[in-house]
């Protein structure tokens, strides 16, 4: 008997744990949970750079401070954020389409609300 021969070749493998897709009352309370989390967060990631000895002096003689990010990026990130969570909260239940809108709109409200952050933990770099 050779390994081809078995039932189980003829099969696929299923997974040991089926992926069910996200509901899309879970999808909007994830996106709001996020959305109302990203302020507190934000003002969290404060503490890094002011602990840091560029941060403090920063704060304390002034001089050359900020980032090599472009200006405003902080304010674009958070009204994206706004939009995306609106996009996720109001898009009506109609099939797959709108799921794949909310799920994108998901993704996007998450890489905006990184890049937010990631924009204070370089704020003080030399």
């Amino acid at each position: 008997m050779s390994l081809h021969d078995t039932p189980s070749a003829a099969r696929p493998a299923e997974p040991a744990h089926p992926v069910r897709p996200v509901s899309a009352r879970a999808l909007r309370g994830i996106s709001l949970a996020c959305a109302l989390g990203l302020p507190p967060v934000w003002l969290a990631a404060w503490l890094v750079p002011l602990a840091g000895e560029v941060g403090s002096r920063c704060v304390t003689y002034g001089g050359d401070c900020g980032t090599k990010w472009p200006e405003g990026t902080p304010q674009f990130c958070f009204a994206a954020v706004a939009v995306a969570c609106c996009v996720a909260l109001f898009t009506p239940d109609r099939g797959r389409r709108t799921a794949l809108v909310r799920r994108a709109a998901l993704y996007a409200q998450l890489a905006f609300s990184a890049a937010a952050v990631l924009w204070v933990l370089t704020w003080a770099t030399a």
